[in-house]
């Protein structure tokens, strides 16, 4: 064992043997065969690096102090300080150290591949691809990452290079070199006050300026190494890489300039120009325009991601071959408008949260995120059931630089195919739905097919175009769901490439018809760019219009339009510029030819006034619609005005025209324009009851019909197989037919009530294992027809005889300790620090205390707060007056020493903020201890007990969600190897004073051998209800195992049930309790009655979906908590950004979209001027 003064022999036992080794000197210079010089991998200022190897043949990297070096003994200790603490796979790990006096080194894992720097410079032969280089900056930025967002407290490296990353043989990169690295003084610390150090080239420049470093110091560092892997440019040249770099992105085509010529166009160029834009906004001069590495990070993946999806599917086309820039969409030619404020921000990625956004990009193959429009979009999956998801031709996919319309969703069966919005503020708000289309040549027909396109019942346009165009309507929905629908005319099959939705202020768009469909919207002078998110917060889509009569102004100086109350929300570039007449005296007209003579138009006209004007100058003007005077108006510099029409029909021709007063000296001026034409909203919905029922049967049954999509009766021509409608006012279902269709279970209660009082025939002929009775068995029929009992009963069964087991063993040991004598109960006050080991100088990170010590904090073992099978946690409180756990394992329990052993050894090597911290232990053989932090909230169970009066909130129990997840997903994914931790459960997550979650107990976990391992064979363990069944009945443990457990607790925190639900009837496994409930659609019976309505439906569902996916029976089905936590953080946001809409009178759905250049599908010829 680890004597007091911190020395360990390489043969030593206990629980800090097998962790941390200590080496004479004698061993180091054996390693490195005598400090050979032919074995110097790395050199500087303070230090020599040597290639080294343990006598079990396992090489390691040796740094060795030089000893006339002033400033590195203070560095060393820094490193090893720091390297003690924290863990993680993409951090460069500490296996040993050598502290004798004159005499100090630190042993490494030796990394194989060398340093980044070297790869990048042509020093080794390894040459490094495109795909290599993501996964490397991925790897970095998840390191950098765990230093600043998951450690506690957070950590600034403070020498971020392409020298300081390292690569193993697999090239997985790794964070290496902490020797100038410093920790915040506390969790919510923001900057240190220093003097500036680091490497010249990679420095922030704010940092030596002000002397406060702060986590955008590192983002610095990092855009810079970003530059590196894109240029393979030194830093520091004639030029540095940085002014290099921003100046050559603003030419055009230039990717051929700043990426590497040596990848000859070996690149996807989608990737080139998001990487470039990532590392960019590292860069930026002003720190609080950095984004946060945990941002950075989702964005490197996600750019990762998409360059690997097409690297294994069709052939990237990077380089020469695409097209070179965003701006340069095909088939527009419109340069699209990129706002600098869009990736410049951290808390960019959720802004969207908060506007009521809904964006698909329908067959995409996964989630992502635009950073030029600061839009989130998902994959199609959970909006509709049926279609095949397919990509546009490889020979003019490229064409699009944008990534939605690439892929699409087509529906060659059936004839209407209908996708269902549930937006978070329902029915009777406004909102602007927007679909896309490109038909891409995907099948390889060359043939562009025709269909329609619906909204909920009624038609809304008719699609025919092998350009990629987009239709738009601004509606109000009279039910909760919207269904945007597809219906087949016979001409070519219909399909689909996105879909959005923006929820608008309600003030604006007044109509009388509920629906307005979008015709042209357009940003008058606007020169080549189109305007979208984020410049426009609805997200609305302003193409240039220039016309050649009229004479084009502009305003270089930017608007401050947050001063103005204006609900219309034009964006301040699209108001800066404008067209006027060519003289004071000339009309400005607008004329068009309407397709029909009773369509109703609606007229938007946006005028600011964007010269500054002479005292004695005036613009006043008139505004005529269809030659009938609407408005006088004098527009003021910089401040948004909006004209709205009343509703106009005409014969023949609609004109709008702007004519000066006699008091003006200007000419009229027009800034933006918005025209639109009411749908004729005719069929009315089916009955919302009757809808209901229907659906309800849907999905109990899994009804599986091409007919059964949208509206269940209306249009009539459209309803659905098996179902007759009455259409008066509004259409009823009376009778339903679903003979024959090989359904099981039981019927729904509300349809037999609806057969019960006539309001419904419904025929259920033919189905043989259909119950229609009351008192249908709860057991399943086997293949055979035989009647067996369901699998989560006998795993219920099984884990409650377990659960016996163990309480019989418990009280075996209750007795036993019984017999022994008691411990007087002493009052203690104890007199100074309790000291523990040194390392190079420094404190190691867990100290080690006496048995006697660990009496004094405990006050005799006075106060228990915790007890288990293992033993006793008692209350403590160390000499500063910090309280502790102290964990005592019973001496009469084999398995606790076992386990007491395995939690130290785990604790004093990983760390997280997430996971409970370990203060120190005592390893006398009759008197063992783990001391922890203390966590003044007790445990997640304890807060969900029936029995608790403060009753958590829904945002609280999500954040705990979260906070858990991340833990775990540390412990899985961060740790290498990876780890399980087996024993997951409400009762094993702890809460803080700010009831921030941490995952404890750790003595039942397991690591695998390697990176690489999938699973491990061992004898099922862990506690009744959170097992996971296929590890109870294989013994094959794998993470997933965890992500079973997991989703239990997730259950719990919905529902506030236990894990075995105890009822008068006897115990149930909350799985199984849930599960009808959750076929019923039946939300409100799921969640905790103790919310009182104050949980959303919409995060509800979303955690109750996270949940099951979580609990599938085949472990390859359940998602790795990666994506778990990426799911519960989605719906967590989707719950902040209704709690702080509610304050402030605004709800919205959580949602993003991207922006792509696109032709507007135009029904009639555009307005012409005169």
């Amino acid at each position: 064992m680890e004597s007091k003064k911190g020395k360990s022999e390489s043969g030593s036992k206990g629980i800090s043997g097998k962790l941390m080794r200590h080496f004479t000197l004698d061993e180091v210079a054996r390693i490195t065969e005598n400090f050979d010089v032919e074995k110097i991998i790395g050199e500087g200022n303070f230090r020599k690096v040597f290639r080294g190897k343990l006598d079990d043949g396992t090489e390691v990297a040796v740094k060795k102090l030089s000893r006339s070096a002033k400033e590195g003994p203070r560095q060393f200790e820094t490193e090893a300080k720091l390297l003690l603490k924290i863990h993680h796979k993409n951090l460069v790990a500490l296996l040993g150290y050598c502290d004798e006096p004159e005499n100090k080194a630190l042993i490494y894992e030796y990394l194989a591949k060398g340093n980044l720097h070297e790869n990048l410079s042509g020093k080794n032969a390894n040459f490094l691809t495109w795909d290599q280089r993501l996964c490397i900056a991925v790897d970095a930025a998840k390191g950098l990452d765990y230093l600043h967002n998951n450690c506690n407290p957070p950590n600034i490296h403070r020498d971020i290079k392409t020298a300081n990353i390292l690569l193993d043989e697999h090239l997985q990169a790794k964070i290496s070199d902490f020797g100038l690295s410093r920790i915040f003084s506390s969790t919510n610390g923001t900057f240190i006050t220093t003097d500036s150090v680091g490497t010249r080239g990679y420095l922030d420049p704010e940092y030596c300026t002000s002397r406060s470093l702060t986590k955008k110091s590192d983002i610095y560092s990092f855009g810079v190494v970003l530059l590196e892997l894109i240029t393979a440019r030194p830093v520091q040249g004639n030029e540095h890489v940085v002014d290099w770099a921003v100046r050559e992105v603003k030419k055009q085509n230039y990717q051929r300039q700043i990426v590497d010529p040596r990848l000859d166009g070996q690149y996807d160029s989608d990737s080139a120009d998001k990487l470039v834009t990532i590392a960019i906004s590292c860069v930026e001069k002003a720190a609080a325009k950095r984004p946060d590495i945990h941002k950075v990070h989702a964005d490197l993946k996600a750019c990762r991601d998409l360059t690997l999806e097409r690297s294994q599917g069709t052939a990237s086309k990077g380089g020469a071959s695409s097209i070179s820039s965003y701006n340069d969409v095909q088939p527009s030619s419109i340069e699209y408008h990129s706002s600098t404020q869009s990736t410049s921000s951290s808390s960019s990625a959720w802004s969207n949260l908060w506007r009521g956004f809904m964006s698909i990009d329908c067959g995409a193959p996964n989630d992502y995120h635009d950073d030029n429009l600061d839009i989130y979009y998902k994959t199609d999956q959970g909006f509709v059931s049926t279609g095949v998801n397919m990509q546009v031709s490889s020979q003019v996919i490229y064409q699009n630089k944008q990534q939605q319309g690439k892929n699409l969703r087509a529906f060659p069966d059936g004839t209407r195919n209908c996708y269902t919005l549930s937006p978070e503020r329902g029915k009777r708000n406004t909102y602007l739905i927007r679909a896309a289309f490109w038909y891409g040549n995907y099948d390889g027909r060359n043939q562009t097919p025709k269909f329609d396109l619906h909204i909920d019942v009624n038609y809304w346009s008719t699609i025919y175009s092998d350009s990629y165009v987009y239709e738009e309507v601004i509606y109000v929905p009279p039910e909760d769901d919207i269904n945007v629908c597809l219906v087949n005319t016979g001409s070519g099959t219909p399909f689909i490439s996105v879909l959005e939705l923006r929820l608008l202020d309600n003030s604006t768009y007044q109509m009388d018809s509920g629906a307005l469909a979008t015709s042209w919207r357009y940003n008058i002078g606007g020169g080549s760019y189109t305007y979208r998110h984020p410049d426009d917060e609805y997200d609305r889509i302003w193409a240039p219009q220039n016309y050649k009569e009229w004479v084009q102004i502009a305003n270089e100086t930017s608007f401050d339009l947050t001063t103005y109350n204006d609900a219309y929300g034009v964006p301040a570039g699209v108001l800066m510029t404008a067209a006027q007449s060519a003289k004071v005296n000339k009309q400005l007209v607008l004329f068009w030819t309407p397709s029909s003579p009773t369509e109703k138009w609606y007229m938007y006209f946006h005028f600011a006034e964007i010269q500054v004007l002479q005292e004695t100058q005036v613009r006043e003007f008139e505004v005529y619609i269809v030659d009938q005077l609407v408005k006088t108006i004098r527009p003021l510099y910089g401040k948004p005005m909006t004209v709205a029409s009343f509703p106009v029909t005409s014969p023949s021709q609609i004109n709008f025209t702007l004519s000066v007063t006699s008091r003006s000296d200007l000419p009229p001026i027009l800034n933006a324009v918005e025209l639109m034409y009411g749908l004729d909203l005719t069929n009315p919905m089916t009955d919302s009851d009757d809808v209901d029922a229907i659906n309800n049967i849907k999905k109990t049954y899994r009804v599986v019909q091409d007919s059964w999509q949208g509206d269940p009766c209306s249009p009539r021509n459209l309803s659905w197989n098996g179902l007759n409608c009455h259409y008066d006012s509004i259409p009823r279902i009376i009778s339903l037919n679903l003979s024959g269709n090989n359904l099981s279970g039981s019927i729904p209660q509300s349809l037999k009530r609806k057969q019960t009082i006539g309001a419904l025939q419904a025929s259920f002929d033919r189905n043989p294992n259909l119950c229609q009775t009351d008192s249908c068995s709860t057991s399943t029929t086997t293949s055979n027809g035989k009647k067996g009992k369901s699998p989560i009963v006998l795993i219920i069964a099984a884990c409650v005889s377990v659960l016996v087991v163990i309480l019989l063993g418990t009280l075996t040991v209750i007795w036993r300790n019984k017999r022994r004598k008691g411990v007087s109960a002493v009052s203690v006050t104890s007199t100074g620090p309790v000291e523990g080991p040194m390392v190079l100088g420094v404190p190691r990170s867990q100290t080690i205390f006496t048995s006697s010590e660990i009496s004094t904090i405990t006050d005799n073992y006075r106060t228990v707060i915790g007890e288990g099978g293992f033993g006793k946690v008692y209350l403590g409180i160390l000499y500063d007056g910090t309280k502790v756990a102290v964990k005592i394992p019973s001496k009469y329990s084999v398995q606790g020493y076992r386990e007491f052993q395995a939690e130290a050894q785990l604790l004093m090597i990983v760390h997280h903020r997430n996971l409970v911290s370990l203060v120190g232990y005592c390893d006398e053989v009759e008197n063992m201890a783990l001391i922890y932090e203390f966590m003044s909230n007790g445990n997640l169970r304890q807060h969900l007990s029936e029995y608790n009066t403060n009753v958590l909130s829904w945002s609280q129990r999500l954040q705990i969600a979260v906070e858990a997840a991340q833990g775990l997903e540390y412990l899985h994914n961060g740790c290498k190897p990876p780890i399980i931790h087996r024993d997951l459960k409400t009762s094993n997550i702890l809460l803080n004073e700010s009831m921030q979650a941490n995952i404890a107990d750790f003595g039942l976990s397991k690591a695998f051998a390697t990176d690489y391992d999938s699973h491990i064979s061992t004898r099922p363990a862990g506690t009744p209800g959170y097992l996971d069944p296929e590890f109870h009945a294989s013994g094959n443990l794998s993470k997933k195992s965890d992500v079973y457990s997991f989703g239990i607790i997730l259950f719990e925190l919905i529902t506030g049930h236990p894990a075995i639900i105890r009822t008068s009837d006897g115990n149930i496994h909350i799985i199984h309790w849930v599960t009808p409930l959750i076929e019923r659609g039946d939300i409100q019976s799921i969640v905790d009655p103790r919310f009182s309505g104050q949980c959303k439906t919409n995060s509800a569902w979303k955690a109750v979906e996270i949940a099951m996916s979580c609990v599938m029976a085949s472990s390859s089905q359940r998602p790795d908590m990666i994506h778990v936590l990426s799911d519960l953080k989605e719906c967590l946001g989707l719950e902040i950004a209704s709690e702080r809409n509610q304050r402030s009178g605004y709800n919205s759905y959580m949602g993003r979209s991207t922006s792509f250049e696109m032709t507007s599908v135009e029904l009639n010829a555009a307005p012409n001027p005169r």
